[in-house]
């Protein structure tokens, strides 16, 4: 078994914990216990059927972000959330899901991920003769409607062929895999992919990081397979760009902009440049926070921990918001449709009133876009 699908979870349980400074639930939590290598050691002890009370056992292997910032500073190339997805899978199958996620498969499997019943809100768009499919995702369906309105406005003003679901978008399904349930994964992602192939349409463009790289790359892993491009919003717009298909013209000059990088999108989709490309275009001021680009600081949502542990969620969303305040910026920009509603929740609750917008990229250039020569 040490050879095979857990040896990792072993060499993390004997390791130092070098990545103890990177992971944020350790940051927010500070206790031994918490830090991946910690958690690593647990880990090991369960499946060395050491360990007696399992339910405190199985409850801390969800306190993970799965952002992969420990993967970052790891000298063997290890990311310990990926490493207790596999456990959780087991955990799933073994009926030992903690009863709190249990809801994540009751809702998934008939609901927008947050509870909204899915609906035909933005179901049925259409433009020309459509060549792309967008794919809106349920953080943006649920929290972010103006990105979902700047996005659909920017295809259209760009007289891009698109359409988005028929009847209703199903959830991608990461939360179900997050949660410990392969099973359920496995046939919404069928469902998806056969739904999404049967359309006549050469791409997809998701607004989510984390659908991207679950169609992209954990779906192939599970057998699932989708007959598209698949790209995030920003690689859309990058090729328009470099093609001279459309112009981004200079019209919030000068205003101070300090962008979060997502850590899907920056870690797993190496997307770290092109959206900096993007708002250089506006003629902003492009600030710098404390950790950006790969060495991103996670805005507490990730993995499930909003559901799993609230409390320890929003002490890094703090952290996260104040190394971007730190900047002092008039806009935070973010191409994560769930990292702007963190950020702006947490932006909510500061009692001193900060004048402070928080955008996905879409909404900041999508009025600017003109059609290129």
């Amino acid at each position: 078994m040490w050879r095979g699908k857990y040896r990792n979870i072993l060499i993390c349980s004997v390791c130092p914990n070098i990545c103890g400074a990177n992971c944020p639930v350790f940051l927010a939590k500070n206790t031994e216990t918490v830090s991946p290598s910690g958690k690593a050691r647990v880990a090991y002890l369960y499946l060395k059927k050491k360990i007696l009370d399992v339910t405190n056992s199985v409850n801390l292997f969800y306190l993970c972000t799965e952002c992969s910032a420990c993967q970052i500073i790891c000298p063997l190339n290890i990311s310990l959330g990926e490493e207790l997805r596999k456990i959780k899978e087991e955990l799933g199958e073994n009926n030992l899901v903690p009863f709190y996620l249990k809801q994540v498969k009751e809702i998934t499997e008939k609901m927008n991920l947050f509870g909204m019943e899915y609906s035909e809100k933005y179901a049925g768009e259409k433009e020309g003769k459509p060549e792309v499919l967008l794919y809106i995702g349920c953080s943006a369906s649920r929290f972010r409607g103006k990105t979902v309105e700047a996005v659909i406005n920017f295809l259209r003003k760009t007289k891009t062929g698109f359409m988005t679901s028929p009847v209703h978008e199903k959830c991608c399904g990461l939360p179900l895999l997050q949660a410990g349930f392969k099973k359920e994964f496995i046939e919404i992602g069928k469902v998806n992919a056969e739904e999404i192939n049967n359309l006549e349409v050469k791409e997809i463009i998701t607004l989510c990081p984390s659908c991207t790289y679950t169609f992209k790359e954990i779906y192939p892993k599970y057998g699932l397979k989708i007959k598209k491009r698949i790209k995030h919003i920003t690689s859309f717009l990058i090729e328009l760009v470099n093609k001279g298909k459309i112009k981004i013209g200079k019209y919030r000059e000068k205003e101070r902009v300090v962008y979060h990088d997502p850590c899907i999108l920056a870690r797993q989709l190496n997307i770290v440049n092109e959206p900096r490309f993007l708002l250089r275009k506006t003629g902003v001021k492009i600030l710098s926070p404390p950790h950006k680009g790969k060495e991103t600081f996670c805005c507490g949502s990730g993995g499930l921990l909003r559901f799993s542990n609230p409390k320890i969620a929003e002490e890094i969303a703090k952290k996260r918001l104040k190394d971007l305040l730190s900047t002092k910026p008039e806009v935070i920009v973010s191409a994560c449709p769930t990292c702007e509603e963190t950020l702006q929740k947490q932006l909510n609750q500061i009692e001193w009133k900060v004048r402070v917008q928080v955008r996905d990229i879409m909404e900041h250039i999508h009025e600017t876009v003109t059609i290129g020569n």
